[in-house]
């Protein structure tokens, strides 16, 4: 059994700290300098994603700058955050073209990979801020919906771990993912849709709203994290980072990237 869960003391330890900062977040969301340290973390994960793409990027072809995706992953958070608007990531996306005007040798791949970077990291964080803060600093959004979203995704991913290390055999997508597995699957959805009923009070939804999100997040949450795994097999690397239980940022926020646009669409539009 201890082998079967040989990582779980080095998971627990690491995602304490996440789960520090949302109480954190939560319990000071009145008071603009607890927003602003929200957002500098926000803005340190977002920097440390786009340098894990890149670097997955690396292993086929020529990448985007490293350095230039990592000031945008820490420009785009803070920025929306002190003026929010989306008007700043066309203007991200217009300025990285540009600047590929003066590198024009594999210039078309760096200008595709770089844009998907935008649409695959910056997109769902910039959704996530929109909650939290929608008119920028001292504003006060929906704390209570950041939580019901990282709870019911996240606990796709733990119920997941615990009921396929035990009791999985059938592989879910071995040529993906070969760890996963279809009776750790099944659990992370049921897992999902048990919190999203569990916190519908709490996010004003009925129960047949919250069966149905439960659903749908859960299944996103899954493929949100074989979709990082589809990236990470064809650049041929384990993990995106070598953070201890972990692998990485991406590892750690991939379904999140997945989830996110489901849940501003449904509760936007």
């Amino acid at each position: 059994m201890p082998g079967v869960f040989h990582d779980l003391s080095k998971r627990l330890s690491m995602s304490s700290g996440i789960i520090l900062m949302l109480v954190i977040s939560f319990f000071g969301a009145d008071y603009w300098p607890v927003q602003f340290l929200t957002v500098l973390f926000v803005a340190t994960i977002t920097m440390a994603a786009m340098i894990e793409y890149v670097a997955l990027v690396k292993h086929k072809g020529d990448p985007p700058s490293k350095y230039l995706l990592a000031g945008i992953g820490v420009f785009w958070p803070v920025a929306f955050f002190l003026f929010p608007s989306w008007i700043w990531l066309i203007l991200i996306f217009l300025g990285f073209f540009v600047y590929n005007f003066y590198f024009i040798d594999g210039a078309l791949y760096r200008v595709a990979t770089g844009s998907f970077a935008m649409l695959y990291i910056l997109v769902p964080i910039g959704m996530i801020l929109s909650i939290l803060y929608p008119q920028g600093i001292g504003s006060k959004g929906d704390m209570a919906l950041v939580i019901y979203l990282v709870a019911v995704t996240k606990v796709a991913d733990v119920g997941g771990y615990f009921m396929g290390r035990l009791f999985g055999k059938t592989k879910l997508a071995p040529n993906i993912s070969p760890s996963k597995t279809i009776v750790g699957a099944v659990f992370g959805l049921i897992s999902s849709v048990l919190v999203s009923l569990l916190l519908a009070c709490y996010v004003n939804i009925s129960n047949q709203e919250a069966l149905f999100l439960g659903l749908i997040l859960g299944v996103a949450a899954e493929l949100g994290d074989l979709a990082e795994s589809v990236l990470k097999r064809d650049a041929h690397v384990k993990d995106s980072n070598q953070i201890p239980g972990l692998g990485g940022v991406l590892d750690l926020i991939d379904s999140l990237l997945f989830t996110t646009p489901i849940l501003f669409a449904y509760f936007r539009f």
